[in-house]
C-alpha cells in the first residue's frame, strides 16, 4: 500500500474506532464499557472472535493493557524479512514459563509438571496453532515476559546462536529494578537443545555453565515511557522495528504505532 493509501485507511479507522464513544470514555478502568449502548457489538469473524469494538480500543489508545499478543503473531507469520529469522510466544507461554519455575521452585505447589513441560514442547516444535515455525529453525525468538513483582511488560529476544539475550525495557530503572526484571528472564534460559549447538566447544558458549549459558544485554537508547504509565505499546512499537531487521530507534511515535498496527490487522 502506498503512503497515501495507508494515511486514508488510518483516518478511516480512527474515525470508525471513535463512533459512540462515551464522553469520559477515558476514566474508565480496564474492563468497563467505553462505548454507548450497543454501539460496541461488532458482527465480525477474526482467528478470534471478537464481537465488541472494546477490544479494538484497548489497542489504539495509548495507557491500555494489552491482553493480547495477536499483532505480534501476525508479524510473525507475514514477515518478510530474510535478514532477520525469528518466532514469537503468545501470553500464554509466559505463564507456562512461570507455572513450570514454580513446579520446580515450590515443593507445595500444585502444578503438574509433565503436563507443562509437554505444552512448553509444543510451542518449541510448532505443535501450536500461534507458532509460525519450529524454534530450532530460526535464530531469534521474540518473547513478551511479564515481570509480575513490579506488574510490568518487556520484550527479550533470545539470541541463540549469538548466545545472548537482548533486554527491551520502557521503564528503565535502578539495581532493585533490574534484578527483579532478570529474575524473570532466568526462567527463559535453555531454548539451544534443537539448535545442534556443542556447547563444550563453541566459542560462545563453552565458557558459561549450561543453566546460565545466556548473556542479557539491555538495550539503550531506546524509546521510554513516564514512570507511573502502563503502556504496553512501547513493547509492540519494539517487535515492530527489530521484526523488520532494524534497530530500535531513540525515538517513536507509540501511540502512532498502536493506531497504525490495530488498523492493518
Amino acid at each position: 500500500m502506498s503512503y497515501v493509501d495507508l494515511t486514508t485507511l488510518y483516518m478511516h479507522f480512527w474515525k470508525w474506532l471513535n463512533e459512540g464513544l462515551l464522553v469520559k470514555h477515558n476514566t474508565k478502568k480496564d474492563k468497563e464499557e467505553r462505548y454507548k449502548k450497543k454501539k460496541a457489538v461488532l458482527q465480525m469473524w477474526f482467528i478470534v472472535t471478537i464481537q465488541n469494538k472494546n477490544w479494538f480500543y484497548k489497542l489504539a489508545y495509548k495507557d491500555q493493557l494489552l491482553d493480547d499478543s495477536y499483532y505480534i503473531r501476525k508479524t510473525t507469520k507475514y514477515s518478510d524479512n530474510n535478514t532477520f529469522s525469528f518466532v514469537s510466544a503468545d501470553c500464554n507461554f509466559n505463564n507456562l514459563i512461570h507455572n513450570i519455575w514454580d513446579a520446580y521452585c515450590n515443593f507445595k505447589s500444585n502444578i503438574h509438571k509433565d503436563g507443562t513441560e509437554e505444552s512448553i514442547l509444543e510451542y518449541i516444535n510448532e505443535y501450536k496453532m500461534h507458532v509460525a515455525a519450529p524454534w530450532h529453525t530460526v535464530d531469534n525468538i521474540l518473547i513478551h515476559v511479564n515481570v509480575k513483582e513490579i506488574f510490568h511488560w518487556i520484550l527479550i529476544v533470545v539470541s541463540v546462536n549469538d548466545r545472548c539475550i537482548p533486554i527491551y525495557d520502557s521503564l528503565s530503572g535502578g539495581a532493585l529494578h533490574d534484578s527483579k526484571v532478570e529474575n524473570e528472564i532466568k526462567k527463559y534460559f535453555g531454548f539451544y537443545g534443537k539448535k545442534d549447538i556443542d556447547i563444550s566447544s563453541h566459542l560462545k558458549y563453552k565458557f558459561h555453565s549450561e543453566f546460565y549459558s545466556f548473556e542479557m544485554i539491555y538495550a539503550k537508547d531506546i524509546p521510554q515511557q513516564t514512570e507511573g504509565r502502563l503502556d504496553c505499546g512501547y513493547v509492540d512499537a519494539y517487535v515492530d522495528h527489530i521484526s523488520n531487521g532494524n534497530g530500535v530507534p531513540n525515538f517513536f511515535d507509540s501511540e502512532f504505532t498502536r493506531i497504525r498496527y490495530v488498523a492493518l490487522l
